[in-house]
Order: C-alpha cells, then sequence, then structure tokens
C-alpha cells in the first residue's frame, strides 16, 4: 500500500499525525527563539540593579526580572559603555503575567513537559512584555520587543552627554 492510498483510506489519522508533526516543529521553533535570562546577550551572563542603576551586578540570566536579590528587587539592565567605562543605560522588567509565562516554560522544560502552547505563550510574553526604563526615570513603558519590531532601543548617552554603545555584562 502506497503512502497516497493510506492517508486516503486514514483521513482522521493522516490528520492526526500532520498536526503532531506542525506541533512538534512549532514548538523547536519557539523554544530555540526565547532568550535564556534577563538581559542576557551570548555569553549565558546577564546583569541587575537594585538601586535604580547606580550600581549593577551580574547573575547567571536564569532569573527573570523583576526578581528579588538580598531582599529587594532586581530590575534587568542593559549596559552600555562610553569613554571606557561601563554603566547602566536602561533596566528591564516584565509584568507579572508575563514573567509567570516565561518560568510556567522554563519549569516545563525542566520536567520535560515541554508543549508549544506553554512555549508559545512564553515567547508572546517576551515579545509583548517588556518594560523599560532609563535610570532615574519614574515611568516604565512598555516596550514590544519581537525582532524589536523594527523599533530601536533609546539612545543612550554617557553622564557627560557622550554617545554610548550596548555591551555585554
Amino acid at each position: 500500500m502506497s503512502l497516497r492510498t493510506w492517508i486516503n483510506e486514514n483521513h482522521l489519522a493522516s490528520a492526526i499525525v500532520a498536526i503532531i508533526v506542525i506541533a512538534v516543529a512549532l514548538g523547536a521553533v519557539v523554544w530555540q527563539a526565547i532568550p535564556r535570562g534577563g538581559s542576557t546577550g551570548g555569553s549565558g551572563q546577564a546583569a541587575a540593579t537594585i538601586d535604580d542603576g547606580l550600581t549593577w551586578f551580574r547573575h547567571d540570566g536564569i532569573k527573570v526580572p523583576p526578581f528579588d536579590y538580598n531582599g529587594k528587587t532586581a530590575f534587568g539592565v542593559l549596559l552600555y559603555e562610553a569613554e571606557g567605562k561601563k554603566f547602566v543605560g536602561l533596566m528591564t522588567r516584565y509584568s507579572p503575567e508575563a514573567k509567570k509565562a516565561i518560568e510556567d516554560a522554563r519549569a516545563a522544560k525542566a520536567e520535560g513537559k515541554v508543549s508549544a502552547m506553554i512555549e508559545g505563550k512564553a515567547e508572546m510574553a517576551k515579545n509583548t512584555s517588556l518594560e523599560i526604563k532609563k535610570p532615574g526615570e519614574d515611568k516604565w513603558q512598555l516596550w514590544p520587543t519581537g525582532q524589536m519590531n523594527g523599533r530601536p532601543l533609546p539612545a543612550v548617552v554617557s553622564a557627560t552627554g557622550k554617545p554610548a554603545s550596548p555591551v555585554e555584562p
């Protein structure tokens, strides 16, 4: 019996197999696209602050900002460099709902219970729920990140007004 004949004779079974193959492929693509930390680059390290960007510290990149650090709320940071000095250019956080979705997806992966729905929800949360602010500012602004949605991050300058460039922690 040829494959075509089998598919024609088993519509329901072939539809189920096709849906499973598509779901697994989609899940693999989504999982690959999920960054693995708060503000992490290729190093696997990330940076955070507990004092509105005055100082920063490295962490393993697993924590999703905001998170508790020594009894204080830590926010992710994007580091910049100008005039030979690294500094916090932007602070990051996720909404409570987005943070939960991202953490749930990580927990499911750790338990071997990965599903396309959980992964898709985490990816959607990462792409639509990131909030940023510059140190010293009061107001957080929503910053959709799906491929940065063609929207570059705000310009960051040093304390002396010199243009700054993003750097790894």
